[in-house]
């Protein structure tokens, strides 16, 4: 239904006479009632009563009087809400985070954001950094904090910090301050169970430079998640491949890499979002406060 002829309705019962509403609507009064009588015609009812001292709503036009009032208040409470969502710091945001990444990052990150911005509503997501990237991709997260570099042109890649993986053991406050001989660190790598996840790429690259190397571990076991890796390493199942910030949390001196000759590879952590992506207000000031956030976080380095 044509939107122009519900407010000529409204503006003529308000009137009551077709030239006044003319008038206040400023076009010409055969305009006006050539307009009424083909909503009335679309409609199959009578709207008005005329006569000399002008028109009167019929039954039929109260009823429609009370539906258009209704139906117009809620479209102008839809546009502010529209307004509010382009100007103002409000709506709902998913973000994908690798759970890893998320134990010693999100609670430094969030608590300053979720305070900042009281009406955006934060969904944070679980999933590793190749599923993420897909999510963000797809439309289906608005915002991931990744691990490895994404492949889609389609994204944005903000860096946030720098880690690196390496492979790490069990240790002393005072073995991970002085490397140990390499010739007992080589041996006891080939001698012990390799713990890993095999959702890293970075894993799956030292352990074929390990191998290389002549330095494959007795045995190799993928655990799937990295908490179970980091856990297993501590309770003493054997050595792991972790990045070292995920070593570090709630157990700075209880994981340690095993020795610099080691191999390592470097892992940056990116906020990535599409670019086409709808820049609300709000959309902008939270992509804003995580790269600022993130940053400030990372550069405390890990013990």
């Amino acid at each position: 239904m044509d939107l122009r002829l519900l407010r000529y309705f409204q503006a003529v019962a308000a009137a009551g006479r077709i030239t006044a509403a003319a008038r206040d609507l400023g076009i010409t009064q055969p305009a006006l009632s050539i307009a009424l009588a083909k909503l009335e015609t679309q409609l199959g009812v009578v709207l008005f009563d005329r006569d000399h001292r002008g028109v009167h709503l019929t039954e039929s036009g109260r009823r429609l009087l009370e539906v258009v009032t209704q139906a117009m208040a809620l479209l102008e409470e839809g546009r502010q809400q529209l307004t509010g969502l382009e100007n103002e710091p409000v709506g709902r945001f998913v973000l994908g985070c690798p759970s890893a990444l998320g134990c010693y990052l999100l609670p430094g990150l969030l608590p300053g954001l979720l305070e900042s911005f009281p009406r955006v509503e934060l969904v944070v997501r679980a999933a590793p950094s190749t599923q993420i990237e897909e999510q963000v991709a797809a439309r289906a997260m608005h915002f991931g904090l990744c691990t490895h570099p994404p492949q889609s042109a389609d994204l944005i890649m903000l860096e946030l910090f720098r880690d690196e993986v390496c492979v790490v053991g069990a240790s002393t406050p005072a073995a991970a301050r002085t490397p140990r001989p390499w010739g007992e660190v080589s041996a006891q790598l080939r001698r012990s169970t390799l713990l890993y996840s095999s959702i890293m790429p970075q894993a799956l690259k030292i352990i074929e430079e390990l191998s290389a190397l002549n330095l494959a571990p007795a045995r190799k076991l993928d655990c799937g998640d990295v908490h179970m890796v980091a856990e297993a390493a501590l309770g003493g199942l054997g050595l792991a491949i972790l990045p070292r910030r995920v070593a570090a949390h709630r157990h700075p001196t209880g994981l340690s890499p095993l020795h610099p000759r080691l191999p390592t590879v470097a892992d940056t952590i990116r906020l990535i979002y599409r670019s086409d992506m709808h820049r609300t207000r709000a959309a902008e000031l939270l992509s804003d406060a995580l790269v600022t956030r993130a940053r400030a976080l990372g550069k405390a380095a890990p013990t």
